[in-house]
C-alpha cells in the first residue's frame, strides 16, 4: 500500500482524464493506461508480499502451534535435529523459488526495448 500511494499522482489522474476525452472505455483505460503504468510497482508489491509469506517462521510457529508443516518450520527442524545435509539441501530448496522470482522480476523490469529505426 505504502509503495503504491505515491503513484497515484496528478499526473496519473490528467492521463486517465485524457484516455477518456479521446473515447476510451472504463475497460480500455484500465487495460491500455492504468494497468501498464502501474505494472512494475503491482509486481514489486507482488514479490514482497511473496517473499514475507515464503520466509514467516515465527507466526506460523506461535499460531500453528508447530503443526503446520511449512517449509519454513520442517527447515527450522532439520536444524534443530543436527541432520545438516538435510538441512542444507531444504535451505536450497527454501531460497530457490525466491531466487527464481528475483530473477524473473529483474527480467520484467529491465526489460530493454528496440525500436527499429526506418
Amino acid at each position: 500500500m505504502l509503495v503504491l500511494t505515491p503513484w497515484w499522482s496528478v499526473r496519473v489522474f490528467e492521463l486517465e482524464d485524457l484516455a477518456y476525452t479521446l473515447g476510451g472505455g472504463v475497460r480500455q483505460v484500465w487495460t491500455r493506461v492504468l494497468l501498464p503504468m502501474a505494472m512494475p510497482m503491482l509486481l514489486l508489491c507482488w514479490f514482497q508480499a511473496f517473499l514475507i509469506s515464503w520466509f514467516e517462521y515465527g507466526m506460523t510457529a506461535i499460531l500453528g502451534l508447530g503443526r503446520v508443516r511449512t517449509p519454513t518450520v520442517h527447515t527450522y527442524q532439520l536444524i534443530s535435529e543436527a541432520s545438516p545435509y538435510a538441512a542444507a539441501v531444504a535451505c536450497c530448496l527454501l531460497a530457490l523459488p525466491p531466487l527464481v522470482l528475483l530473477w524473473l522480476n529483474k527480467r520484467a523490469l529491465f526489460r530493454v526495448h528496440v525500436h527499429e529505426v526506418p
